[in-house]
């Protein structure tokens, strides 16, 4: 696949992979031979995402606030059945850190 993907580089080929992790272990295998590969791109989904809406102008549409994303976690412990977590639901911050701690775990 990757012999393909240099191959392709003078067409601005994209890679598209699902974690960040992923990302940076193809471009160390894409690189190890040592040469750089100019014209190629690899990245997640979300960077996709953001490549395609510059190129096409679309607009983003708005972040949500940080109120918003308490609510809409509220909302989805609410709605969901949590086995693992069922205890920690139950504890009233546990909605309002939840934003919080997907953030941080995309993160790390």
């Amino acid at each position: 696949m990757l012999d393909g993907f240099r191959a392709a580089a003078g067409r601005d080929p994209v890679l598209v992979v699902p974690t960040v992790d992923d990302v940076e272990r193809f471009e160390r295998e894409l690189t190890a031979g040592g040469e750089p590969v100019i014209g190629a791109s690899i990245c997640t989904f979300d960077r996709l995402f953001a490549i395609v809406a510059r190129a096409t102008e679309a607009p983003a549409g708005p972040a949500l606030s940080v109120t918003q994303r308490r609510r809409l976690a509220r909302e989805a412990v609410a709605r969901t059945k949590l086995r693992l977590l069922a205890a920690s639901a139950r504890r009233p911050g546990f909605a309002i850190t939840s934003p919080m701690m997907s953030t941080f775990i995309r993160r790390a």
